[in-house]
């Protein structure tokens, strides 16, 4: 797995994650369908995986989401510092 500094763009893009998982999930899919013998604990292991492919998308989704609609980690503060620093009349 390749690590990416938080601030470059490729940390920021999770579409080839996204991607794997909705293939992985697809395959679960097709996998489930054609079983026609599906013994009752295979079919809850099988709907477990497909359901945690589902979250693990959203997940991924929900981040990539987050992630492009950031801004930088000091701007939050440098906000909160100019407004403390106005009631009280002095320049932080």
């Amino acid at each position: 797995m390749t690590s990416y500094p938080t601030d470059t763009p490729a940390a920021l893009d999770l579409q080839n994650e996204v991607a794997a998982t909705r293939e992985v999930l697809d395959g679960l899919l097709r996998l489930w369908r054609a079983q026609t013998d599906l013994s009752i604990d295979d079919a809850r292991r099988l709907s477990v995986l497909v359901f945690n492919g589902a979250r693990t998308a959203a997940i991924l989704i929900t981040h990539q989401v987050r992630l492009a609609d950031r801004t930088p980690d000091t701007d939050w503060m440098d906000a909160v510092l100019d407004q403390f620093g106005q009631g009280l009349e002095i320049d932080l």
